[in-house]
């Protein structure tokens, strides 16, 4: 029969104790995953943003596009995307908004201002997202569309 050093056991115990913390912290960290923080994060250095308005009906279709230089006005547009999911749904988008930095885009998001699907998809790293826009981020948006 062999036997360990007590202090040799406290210290076996403590280091288990320790691998099992840490694991328990990682799983708990990626079940957790806020798609708001990980979009402020990732578009932190935006400098500019473009929205794409669709106007009109079907050839007759042209685009207006806005160009915002305006480090607040990209933090409020940023800011307008909330936690909700709003899930799947068929809705008619309003336009799109494309966020650069020193003219290289980043990623694009779809949004509909439509009364039933006021929301914005987008996709983030591989997956798709349909959040909720804020009352203030419609409002905002309305100010460039109508």
């Amino acid at each position: 029969m062999i036997m360990l050093n007590p202090g040799l056991k406290t210290h076996m115990g403590f280091k288990n104790l320790c691998s099992v913390i840490f694991i328990s912290l990682i799983i708990f960290q990626s079940c957790s995953f806020n798609i708001n923080t990980a979009l402020q994060d990732f578009l932190k250095d935006a400098d500019e943003v473009k929205i794409y308005i669709n106007k009109g009906e079907s050839e007759n279709k042209s685009i207006k596009v806005i160009t915002i230089t305006s480090k607040d006005t990209i933090k409020n547009i940023l800011s307008s995307i909330t936690d909700e999911d709003v899930g799947k749904r068929n809705c008619v988008y309003t336009g799109s908004i494309e966020f650069f930095h020193s003219k290289i885009s980043l990623i694009n998001m779809e949004f509909s201002l439509s009364d039933e699907c006021k929301m914005i998809v987008f996709q983030y790293k591989g997956n798709i997202f349909r959040k909720v826009i804020s009352k203030k981020g419609i409002e905002l948006l309305k100010s460039y569309v109508y």
